[in-house]
């Protein structure tokens, strides 16, 4: 089967005729205006080849943005009848500006094989006018756009880097259909990748290693064929991407299978709240560094008293809390004894734990970070958290992980 032809009509047929002998597409898509909707069918004529023909109708071939929208549906259409990108050829020759330039724009959005287009050695108004008929010449390159991809993937990156996972992996999986095979192969993994940091940004801890994985197998595999020293970007962030799929694998091995509290997972949301930072979104990063904190809290609680936070056992407290603690935090519903977080702290430098040795070093600091959180909006308040306060706080959850708890750091990429 032969591929399809996107051209634009104008006034004569003679140039897609000849554009058309020389491809013999099995599909035609016509992008003509009512003025010139009749050269389409004198085109079929004259061509006499076995071809199907639909037509896209410009009402004014003078808006480039109708133009436009008319040149994007004859894409849709060939897409319809089976023909993907790498079976497409777009001819610029006929039609006016508007058309021409229209089409040319669709197809670097849309994606096509080739560009074609019939010039000539002579042509009509002292050689500045149409191509006189009988001297047509067909020119044909590729399609442009695989340089105007650079501009794409540019962007893209940008897009990832600034963590903007769902835009980046939007831009590369509508970029990765208008390249060329190639190309595609290192785009779609890549892609991948950035859907599997989405979900690792939004907590959804499996579906990241589910993504990460594929992306990296896929990477690897599609890069053993290319030259040591070809991609040196490519390559880089592979290696990058494995390294943070090794840190997601061991965080998943610490909170068996994602489902318990851990140290681990509070230095998760600690570096989930340095990329909310960089965003500029305090108030999302303190909300998660003072669930950090918390969590520190209650793993530390569990291992040393043998039970929760949320239904601590009198009996298991140091004796000189349990009248306090009792009629402080026993909840009248259930009459479980639920410590709140600077009571948990407060439990823990009473027992001797090291992280309540911690809290006593850096008592007046967090209170002080915890009274700017509980005034914030997403909190109790209305007063939005600042840079410093947000940075303040940082340092203060990096004091009470333990040293041996690393930090997620996510690869950057780069074209």
């Amino acid at each position: 089967m032969g591929g399809a032809l996107i051209a634009s009509v104008g006034g004569t047929p003679e140039p897609i005729v000849e554009s058309i002998k020389f491809h013999s597409p099995s599909y035609v898509c016509f992008l003509a205006s009512h003025q010139s909707v009749d050269v389409a069918a004198d085109v079929k004529r004259a061509a006499c080849l076995d071809f199907k023909d639909q037509k896209e109708i410009v009402e004014d071939p003078e808006d480039l943005v109708e133009c436009y929208k008319a040149a994007i549906r004859c894409f849709d259409r060939a897409e319809k009848n089976g023909f993907p990108r790498e079976t497409r050829i777009v001819d610029v020759t006929g039609g006016t500006k508007a058309m021409t330039a229209a089409l040319a724009l669709a197809a670097t959005r849309r994606g096509a094989a080739e560009f074609s287009y019939i010039g000539g050695s002579r042509r009509d108004k002292g050689g500045l006018g149409v191509v006189q008929s009988g001297f047509e010449r067909l020119v044909k390159r590729e399609n442009p756009w695989q340089i105007f991809a650079e501009e794409e993937k540019r962007r893209a990156a940008a897009d990832f880097n600034a963590q903007r996972f769902d835009a980046a992996h939007a831009a590369l999986s509508n970029l990765s259909p208008t390249v060329d095979a190639v190309e595609r192969a290192l785009l779609e993994p890549i892609a991948r990748a950035a859907k599997g940091f989405a979900c690792w940004d939004r907590f959804q801890h499996s579906d990241a290693v589910s993504n990460l994985k594929q992306a990296s197998q896929e990477l690897c595999e599609r890069l053993k064929g290319a030259p040591p020293n070809a991609n040196p970007h490519v390559r880089a962030f592979a290696a990058g991407l494995n390294k943070a799929l090794d840190h997601l694998f061991r965080l998943r091995e610490e909170t068996h299978n994602f489902k318990t509290l851990s140290d681990h997972m509070a230095a998760d949301l600690l570096a989930n709240a340095q990329r909310r930072i960089r965003q500029g979104q305090f108030d999302d990063a303190v909300a998660r560094l003072y669930r950090a904190i918390e969590m520190i809290g209650q793993v530390a609680f569990r291992k040393k008293f043998s039970c929760e936070t949320g239904d601590a056992k009198i009996d298991a407290l140091p004796e000189s809390l349990r009248d306090d603690f009792a009629r402080k935090y026993r909840d009248p519903g259930d009459q479980r004894i639920k410590l709140p977080l600077l009571a948990t702290f407060r439990a823990l430098e009473e027992a001797g734990a090291e992280v309540g040795k911690r809290f006593a070093e850096n008592r007046q600091d967090l209170t002080k970070i915890l009274s700017a959180r509980n005034q914030s909006i997403l909190a109790h308040g209305a007063t939005p958290i600042t840079d410093a306060t947000a940075n303040e706080f940082v340092d203060i959850v990096r004091r009470f992980l333990p040293s041996d708890v690393p930090l997620a750091v996510f690869t950057e990429l780069t074209f």
